[in-house]
């Protein structure tokens, strides 16, 4: 095994050291602390979405309470809702993300309900706002879904402890007009994964995984995803520092999770995931969300719809899609009656986008 240390841990808890202190840029952003019944958001006032949030993964993750009613999401209205504790001048509103669908845009999860449905209070809290980053829809309902999957597999190793997941944005250097709303979407996403392993009491095993906030399309068909190729380098670590503004050992250090040495979690874990006929369906509707907003033209945005359609049956439901479809229809129609006004997102500047990876995967971890 291959280690190196970083960092001398200072032993500082959430107790002592600030959370202001974890971002350098904590007075620029509005940045406070939003501690909810399973989770922890670092929410910015300025951006109106959350900059961090902190999870814990255990073997019950995604579990209800036996003496608690069971949480079945397909047969529950998303309570989505403005979280009460933020003034409104802080929060993006339900118009404003209605808004950035057309573009292609979601209310997407940092700490995901499917993970925290351990109460019907717990689950109903992953639905704030203040929970809630604008995500781009393919991106959320497919690479992304495989993400929180592996995470949640974690605690199902029976030799890992104290497994936490950082879930972030990047902030985009411009804001975009959708219709009336002022938006800044960010430009990537990322996942902090990291954990103790029971054999190695002195090594804390982690790994950063970063994303553009752009369409990824899966391979829906494939038995397995590697999701190594999404983790960055050892050496690319001080740039998303820079990038995120984050001091990620003051981070570790405030949730006590600091050790002498550090290694990827490929060392002990698989980084791939195999696709369960769950997994596998998901990545197909993720697939034709993109088809339900990435088009060149009506007709072609018509025929598409005519034949996801077939899929009803497979889908189960279509109420979503049926969604996107008749908000890229509105959207097409506002911009032939110039009525649509604005930049909209690069995601649909160009149609045939192609998702470059902004980080490639170099030499990992090392001394």
């Amino acid at each position: 095994m291959d280690n190196y240390s970083v960092h001398k841990s200072t032993k500082l808890s959430n107790e002592i050291l600030p959370y202001q202190s974890i971002f350098n840029n904590s007075k620029k952003y509005d940045i406070e602390l939003l501690k909810k019944k399973e989770f922890d958001i670092f929410y910015s006032g300025k951006l109106k979405y959350p900059l961090l949030v902190k999870e814990s993964i255990s073997i019950n993750t995604g579990k209800t309470d036996p003496n608690e009613t069971p949480i079945d999401r397909r047969y529950i209205i998303d309570p989505f809702r403005e979280d009460p504790t933020l003034p409104p001048n802080k929060s993006f509103t339900l118009q404003d993300y209605k808004n950035y669908m057309a573009f292609g845009g979601s209310m997407g999860h940092n700490a995901p309900a499917g993970q925290h449905k351990t109460s019907m209070d717990v689950y109903s809290e992953t639905f704030l706002l203040s929970n809630i980053t604008p995500q781009e829809i393919v991106l959320n309902s497919g690479l992304w879904a495989l993400f929180e999957n592996w995470c949640k597999f974690l605690g199902k190793h029976n030799k890992l402890m104290d497994i936490t997941v950082f879930t972030g944005s990047i902030p985009n250097k411009s804001n975009y007009n959708l219709y009336d709303t002022k938006m800044n979407i960010p430009i990537k996403m990322f996942k902090i994964v990291c954990f103790n392993h029971i054999d190695f009491p002195n090594t804390l095993f982690m790994d950063i995984f970063v994303c553009r906030n752009s369409p990824y399309y899966i391979n829906y068909n494939k038995s397995k995803q590697d999701l190594s190729s999404y983790i960055i380098s050892h050496d690319q670590i001080p740039n998303f520092l820079k990038e995120t503004h984050l001091d990620l050992n003051r981070l570790l250090d405030f949730y006590n999770l600091n050790k002498d040495y550090k290694l990827p979690v490929s060392n002990i874990v698989h980084t791939s995931i195999f696709m369960n006929s769950t997994l596998s369906l998901l990545m197909k509707k993720s697939y034709w969300f993109g088809k339900m907003v990435y088009v060149n033209s009506l007709n072609e945005l018509e025929n598409n719809w005519k034949t996801i359609q077939k899929y009803e049956k497979q889908f189960e439901v279509l109420d979503y899609h049926r969604e996107y479809y008749e908000l890229t229809k509105k959207r097409y129609k506002d911009k032939i009656e110039g009525l649509l006004s604005g930049v909209p997102p690069k995601s649909l500047q160009s149609i045939t986008h192609q998702h470059k990876k902004s980080y490639r995967k170099k030499t990992r971890y090392r001394k």
